[in-house]
């Protein structure tokens, strides 16, 4: 499917599937004529890669608020009464 939905949105499997039938029509004529299906796939790259940018830097986050608390190993006591090294706030609102 299609990010934006418009009537004239094209979806990856479209653009694949033209590529694939016409490998050789975008090398053509001395790459005069820029194809809409280059910088829609441009544009797909860097959503993704801008999306693995993100990801990586929640995990380091989530990984951070983690740190000092050891909540894998911890009693149901220990988590209930635990605090924040940083702040003071409780770990747990239960």
């Amino acid at each position: 499917m299609s990010d934006d939905k418009g009537p004239l949105a094209i979806s990856r499997r479209v653009v694949i599937a033209a590529a694939s039938a016409a490998p050789g029509v975008s090398g053509a004529g001395g790459g005069a004529l820029t194809d809409p299906a280059v910088a829609r796939c441009a544009e797909w790259l860097a959503l993704d890669a801008e999306i693995d940018r993100l990801g990586v830097a929640l995990r380091v986050m989530i990984h951070q608020q983690g740190d000092g608390y050891d909540l894998f190993k911890a009693t149901r006591e220990e988590l209930r009464t635990a605090r924040c090294p940083n702040c003071g706030a409780p770990a747990c609102k239960r």
